[in-house]
């Protein structure tokens, strides 16, 4: 039994280690290979070419800077190994000589002089950077002399000039400067034009085929940062930041990856670092950063897309789902050797470990056991199999027995329900019949005193009648129930006229036996969709029920009304009332509270169960309270739907 039990535990063992490998091959291997494709940059050949190759600043807000964008930053190389992304940030605080000048004639307060002054400046230098910071100095002054207009055309012509590819970063740095400046006038004079200055740079695009463009290839990454930054803040103390959700979460986004390029660029400042990382492999760019680079060529550029661990979790997470369970965990490592994914702090000894598939070639996948006695309880489990295969044979012979038993108790049960039914048909069908033949025997031998006494004859003859009539009635309508053929017309009815239907089928009967009924109608009532005649059945049924089930001081009452979506129709009595047992089965068929030959209320248990089969036909519902003793209340529940109309009668 030992080396049975130490040859389970080794067959156990490969079948695990088999099965979780062939999952892990498929799931870390190929997966990510299919995922790799999200990585690569296929630029569209429509791009437009400048001077200096691609559009990189396109590039970056293309794969790096848009909200489904797989980057989180990018860095961009050009052929010599420079960096051309991120720019360094230009000083715009460096004071060309020729506006010293006019900006102390501007802090003198001397703005007019200022203003001429900015002007002569702009006109005679040679520094095209220098023409537009005197022309920006310029709209500060229109400003504060408060000429709007003016400094608003002139911030404006300065925020989107004609050609802005062909700039230096030092020239973007002062476009910037001037696009929020003009933001600034916009609020001030509030200016229609605001809200649509705000979406275009937050969002870095045009609308409504504008032909200013707020893209700058060569602005510093730091100053958009700032820019961007200015113009969330501007939007909310406008009340706009609800309105620009959208342009806010993508400038948001593009901020992000503008600080990780930043960051990387630390890292590799050239291309002499980057040179030890292999093309088309993900790799993280040092130890304490969380940002992973993927290398890759376009033309003559080099380029490092920056991915966040949130992204290459994404990538492993499918594959972790499908693998991890109770018995086994997951862990992926990268090419440090740092955790990923998966629960870090499990320590034991994988079983399982294999290289990941594309270009996380690097990384690697370990499989590993969460218990390691599962293979010993996976033994112990097929020894014990051995040890109580005999006890379930035995347990199998007692339950078949005990299965038979029930099954012949069953039968048993069905057929005497079978023989009460057969039995309580008789006896409903026979004594109306009797009845009847005893009357009409008397009245044809003329065995009666007066013509009134004939006249009650015939009465009780009329009522056996329609009291065999309902009987027969409510047999059919179980059997056209049994076989799923009742068929309902269901059209718009008042509810006030199913109430006065129902208690016109038995007025006669509650005024002959001295029953106090009283009727409750809240009025307005809606119409209801429903076969009128079914739910005069099922008002029948329950007021018959009603008188048949309380003592010689009977009281009745009918309500209707109105309530949370539905028409309500209430029946209430003071009889007998029922037990929680009995209120269970009362809708079950051929169930009758007094189930003896010798009762006093007649009927073969039908009533109940066609009340509830038209109920939920309507998909109404019916609601039952009732205490021995003290009476019962039925309620039934039909959907008023979405009739508006409403009856005034």
């Amino acid at each position: 039994m030992t080396q049975a039990v130490r040859n389970e535990r080794l067959a156990v063992r490969q079948k695990l280690i088999d099965v979780y490998n062939e999952k892990a091959q498929q799931l870390f291997v190929e997966l990510p290979d299919s995922y790799s494709s999200r990585f690569y940059l296929n630029p569209p050949e429509e791009w437009s070419k400048t001077q200096n190759g691609f559009s990189l600043y396109a590039m970056f807000e293309l794969f790096a800077a848009v909200p489904n964008g797989h980057y989180e930053g990018m860095l961009i190389y050009d052929s010599s190994g420079a960096l051309v992304y991120p720019i360094v940030d230009s000083n715009i605080n460096q004071w060309p000589e020729e506006l010293i000048e006019p900006f102390q004639q501007e802090l003198k307060g001397n703005l007019r002089k200022a203003i001429e002054q900015y002007e002569k400046a702009a006109e005679q230098t040679q520094s095209e950077t220098t023409r537009y910071k005197a022309r920006l100095w310029e709209a500060r002054c229109l400003d504060k002399l408060d000429r709007k207009k003016e400094a608003v055309a002139l911030a404006y012509k300065l925020s989107y000039p004609a050609n802005p590819e062909g700039m230096d970063s030092e020239m973007a740095v002062v476009v910037i400067h001037s696009r929020v400046f003009l933001a600034g006038l916009y609020e001030k004079a509030d200016d229609e034009n605001f809200y649509y200055h705000l979406r275009r740079i937050l969002r870095n695009g045009r609308y409504n085929n504008e032909p200013d463009d707020p893209y700058l290839p060569s602005a510093p990454a730091e100053t958009i940062i700032w820019q961007l930054n200015k113009m969330i803040d501007i939007a909310q103390e406008a009340g706009l930041a609800e309105k620009l959700d959208r342009e806010i979460e993508y400038a948001k986004k593009r901020i992000n990856a503008h600080f990780n390029s930043i960051e990387a660029a630390e890292i590799y400042p050239d291309t002499e670092g980057l040179n030890k990382l292999p093309s088309r492999a993900v790799r993280r760019i040092e130890p304490r950063s969380d940002l992973y680079g993927l290398k890759f060529y376009l033309e003559d550029k080099t380029i490092l897309g920056l991915i966040s661990s949130e992204e290459i979790l994404e990538v492993f997470a499918e594959g972790m789902k499908e693998v991890q369970d109770d018995t086994v965990g997951v862990q992926v490592y990268d090419n440090l050797g740092q955790i990923v994914a998966g629960d870090v702090n499990f320590v034991g000894k994988p079983f399982l470990t294999m290289e990941a598939g594309g270009i996380f070639g690097d990384f690697e996948v370990a499989v590993y056991f969460r218990d390691n006695s599962v293979f010993e309880n996976a033994a112990s489990r097929q020894a014990a199999i051995y040890i109580w295969t005999g006890v379930l044979v035995a347990v199998l012979i007692l339950a078949s027995g005990a299965i038979a038993t029930q099954a012949i108790g069953r039968q048993i049960r069905l057929n005497r329900l079978k023989n009460n039914f057969i039995a309580t048909v008789t006896h409903e069908l026979k004594t109306p019949l009797s009845s009847m033949r005893v009357l009409v025997d008397t009245l044809l031998e003329g065995n009666y005193e007066s013509e009134k006494t004939a006249t009650e004859y015939l009465r009780l003859i009329s009522r056996e009648n329609e009291r065999l009539s309902r009987l027969i009635d409510n047999f059919l309508t179980f059997s056209r129930m049994e076989r799923n053929k009742q068929a309902f017309e269901i059209t718009a009815v008042s509810p006030i006229e199913v109430a006065n239907s129902a208690v016109g089928a038995l007025q006669a009967k509650f005024e002959n036996n001295g029953v106090d009924f009283n009727m409750e109608i809240a009025k307005p009532l809606p119409m209801i969709e429903a076969d009128k005649d079914a739910l005069v059945t099922v008002l029948v049924n329950l007021l018959d029920n009603a008188f048949k089930y309380t003592n010689e001081d009977k009281r009745i009452e009918l309500k209707v009304f109105r309530g949370n979506g539905f028409v309500c129709f209430a029946v209430k009595d003071n009889g007998i009332g029922m037990t929680r047992r009995q209120v269970k089965m009362a809708f079950d068929r051929f169930y009758q509270v007094d189930s003896s030959l010798s009762r006093r209320t007649e009927g073969a248990g039908l009533g109940l169960s066609i009340v509830k089969f038209i109920v939920e036909a309507h998909k109404g519902e019916i609601v039952v309270h009732s205490e021995p003793g003290k009476g019962s209340e039925f309620m039934v529940k039909i959907p008023s739907g979405n009739s508006n109309p409403e009856e005034r009668i």
